[in-house]
């Protein structure tokens, strides 16, 4: 609890804890929802170097968005976590 500017004691928002906790794992689900459609394409010999380029950039594309996700389920949990 913490006092407010009239010594009045504010106590501890459940709603504030569960909102921020709600929006920290609605974001990661919404990241790991977009890695899964990110389309890595298949190596078909047609050209080879535009391929590789492509799949190298689908797979950083993936592994950001999968970044994310895992740093707002940890920010979720660090906030479960302080109450």
């Amino acid at each position: 609890q913490t006092p407010d500017n009239n010594n009045n004691k504010i106590g501890s928002c459940k709603e504030c804890l569960f909102t921020g906790v709600g929006v920290c794992t609605g974001l990661s689900i919404y990241f790991m929802k977009l890695a899964s459609e990110v389309h890595i394409p298949t190596n078909n010999n047609k050209d080879t170097a535009k391929i590789h380029t492509t799949i190298k950039e689908a797979m950083r594309q993936k592994r950001f968005l999968i970044g994310c996700s895992a740093v707002s389920a940890v920010t979720g949990a660090y906030r479960l976590y302080l109450g």
